[in-house]
């Protein structure tokens, strides 16, 4: 099984980044977004977070890379039915075949997804000089972990839900637009009025997003553990849901 898997993981990451003109579009869409807010480089504006101060342009960097990275994510995995239904049937009635292809759907958008995280990341360092301040490497990967895992089951409950309406594709680029405006990826929480600033923080993008922040721009070790443990269960209860839901709809839908 695990040879199955990585046969359509590398075939899958290979038909995302296949050096063409996709390619380069794949890498340079996500740069757009912060090549955009250039006019404000030399302005040094600061923000306010819970632990202090710091410059906008690295809370912005930071907030762009998690959501860019979590979206492509989402997008890979909306697209992993997208193959003549001939083919996936010849995978799913295999044993153990829907395992392989849930897998190696994950594996796959796990890939793309840190692409365009690390190219925003140097694109960051390069345009804004971004600076950042890990306290615990360990956490900051754990807590990436958590975010990819939630993340990924919220893609696989809609990628089910998509097989029985295709009105549901379009409900991935809402959620994603959700995470960019009411997470903080522009502009602090805090900021925004109630009851939204308090809403917010039912979504485990907002919760993973506070969490980076701490540990990648304030040197912090520690972290909001109030905010770590709901991530922690909200990540096992979606993928759990995801994989369920998916297992249930892939055999009818093939």
């Amino acid at each position: 099984m695990i040879k199955s898997i990585n046969f359509l993981s590398i075939k899958k990451i290979k038909e995302t980044v296949n050096f063409s003109l996709g390619t380069i579009i794949f890498f340079i869409q996500p740069m757009l977004w912060l090549i955009i807010f250039l006019f404000i480089k030399q302005q040094n504006h600061l923000v306010t977070l819970s632990h202090g101060k710091i410059r906008y342009v690295d809370f912005l960097v930071l907030g762009i890379f998690a959501w860019r990275m979590i979206a492509e994510l989402m997008r890979s995995i909306s697209y992993s039915i997208s193959p003549e239904k001939q083919a996936l049937r010849a995978i799913v009635t295999k044993p153990n075949g829907v395992k392989i292809l849930f897998f190696s759907s994950l594996s796959a958008s796990w890939v793309t997804g840190i692409l365009i995280g690390a190219a925003i990341l140097i694109a960051g360092k390069i345009l804004f000089d971004f600076q950042t301040h890990i306290g615990s490497l360990i956490l900051v990967l754990f807590i990436l972990l958590l975010l990819f895992i939630s993340h990924s089951g919220i893609a696989f409950i809609f990628l089910a839900l998509t097989t029985i309406n295709r009105g549901f594709t379009n409900v991935r680029y809402l959620l994603t637009t959700i995470f960019a405006l009411f997470s903080g990826v522009f502009y602090p929480v805090a900021l925004y009025p109630a009851p939204f600033n308090q809403l917010a923080y039912v979504l485990p993008f907002t919760q993973g997003l506070e969490l980076l922040q701490e540990t990648m721009l304030f040197n912090r070790i520690s972290v909001n553990y109030t905010l770590l443990f709901t991530l922690i269960i909200e990540s096992i209860l979606l993928i759990v849901i995801g994989y369920l839901l998916y297992k249930k709809r892939i055999k009818k839908f093939i």
